[in-house]
């Protein structure tokens, strides 16, 4: 059943037509012109005006917003599709879009329906970061709290209206406990702490920091349960475990469950990455000769055949895998919220550990021909050093979430209790750090 309040606001959805194949062809259009900023979105930490202003229009961020806000409310599969494709560009720029744009599901899941209205209805469209590590401290006030911290990492922030961040509060038992924040624009700043050679790679994934400091968050726009948890039961759940947001949309999309999804935000852009590799390597050896004999173009050798057919078999395993498990946890969704009978957590935990797999596939692939290719590939500014420093980058992220994601796998099949995790008080940024306006 769909909900309804008394005065439901009306958004209009810019293109009511518009269908999952022309977005992704949209995004496949737009490739050219990421690859060509990449240089400059690297020294910039994120993609250009320009480019954003472009990604607004074509609708990537309405693409996981509810209909009723204005939004496309594709599926995943499409989500994932259009993140890839722009990923092929600009693995950098495509992780940022995916990390600002993604969470609209996760606020329509989560919050009741006139707190959504409020998140949506400014803008028209909903950009946050999802900052999941507790690096803010919440203090109880009439209303909701004072909160104070610094997230790190907080990808596909240049262009948010909001700030999405776990904190910690003082729960009634005394013991420090996590819960999430919502911040609008202009109450929180960027720190100037990404790109311009600052990391190894995805520098143009505008993960900068997030400084805030002793804003008032008020009640409404938090929660915990599930939000943080991954799965759909939430604090503001039935008491069946149903996710609010599933019964006000009247689609089991926003049923609550993040594992799946966050996993595939990560393998979207390594499998753009190993993408945009295959197609730089195809590049350099139809054009450039061996050192050994027979001093013949590359293309022309075995080898070279060898390298090429395993790594295609390899991203195309990659893509395989995230795809059809993102089609599995379409089905899963509806089975939770419809029946006849609700899968366990564990099957969706499978899907988000399917999809780790991905990124080891894809990781893999650019791998081999980075290395397959002769060394002029690792001069700087040459674009298969650049993807590979990406996916080197990445790899620091996705390694320990796979193993997390295997135990936690494990823990649920044989109905074991997950290790406890401690909780250390967040330590606020020094006020010595170069700050950026939040106009940016």
């Amino acid at each position: 059943m769909v909900m309804v309040l008394e005065q439901d606001l009306q958004f209009t959805v810019p293109e009511p037509e518009l269908t999952q194949e022309q977005i992704i062809q949209r995004a496949t259009d737009l490739q050219p012109w990421v690859r060509r900023e990449a240089g400059a979105s690297a020294l910039r930490g994120t993609y250009s005006p320009e480019l954003h202003q472009a990604f607004l229009d074509a609708g990537f961020y309405r693409m996981l917003q509810p209909r009723r806000f204005g939004g496309y409310e594709f599926d995943i599969p499409t989500f994932f599709k259009v993140i890839i494709e722009i990923a092929k560009g600009d693995p950098g720029s495509g992780w940022c879009l995916c990390l600002g744009a993604g969470h609209a599901m996760q606020a329509a899941s989560h919050f009741p329906l006139e707190v959504q209205q409020e998140l949506f209805g400014k803008e028209g469209y909903f950009i946050a970061p999802f900052s999941a590590a507790p690096r803010g401290v919440a203090t109880r006030v009439e209303g909701g709290y004072r909160v104070s911290g610094t997230w790190a990492y907080s990808s596909g922030v240049p262009y948010s209206t909001h700030f999405m961040g776990t904190a910690l509060r003082t729960g009634a038992d005394g013991k420090k406990e996590k819960f999430l924040i919502v911040i609008p624009r202009g109450e929180y700043t960027i720190l100037d702490d990404w790109g311009g050679g600052r990391t190894m790679g995805l520098q143009s994934s505008g993960s900068n920091s997030v400084l805030v400091d002793d804003v008032f968050v008020p009640e409404r726009f938090t929660t915990s349960g599930g939000m943080l948890a991954g799965s759909g039961a939430t604090a503001a759940a039935d008491d069946d475990g149903i996710a609010q947001g599933a019964r006000i949309h009247g689609n089991a999309m926003y049923m609550g469950n993040i594992l799946p999804f966050a996993a595939g935000e990560l393998a979207c852009s390594q499998i753009g990455a190993a993408r945009g590799a295959l197609a730089e390597f195809e590049n350099v050896v139809r054009t450039k000769k061996r050192v050994l004999e027979p001093q013949i173009l590359m293309y022309l050798h075995p080898d070279t055949h060898r390298t090429y057919g395993q790594a295609l078999r390899l991203v195309d395993c990659a893509e395989s895998l995230v795809l059809s498990a993102a089609e599995r946890y379409k089905v899963l969704c509806e089975e939770w919220v419809n029946g006849p009978v609700r899968p366990k957590e564990e099957e969706f935990t499978r899907c988000a550990s399917q999809i780790m797999k991905a990124n080891e596939l894809a990781y893999e692939a650019g791998e081999l021909l980075f290395r397959s290719v002769g060394a002029t590939a690792a001069r700087s500014g040459e674009l298969l050093q650049r993807l590979f420093m990406d996916l080197q980058m990445q790899r620091t992220q996705w390694t320990p979430t796979s193993d997390r994601y295997m135990k936690l796998l494990g823990q649920q099949h044989f109905d074991v209790p997950a290790e406890p995790i401690a909780t250390a008080e967040p330590q606020l940024v020094p006020s010595t750090t170069t700050l950026r306006s939040t106009s940016a």
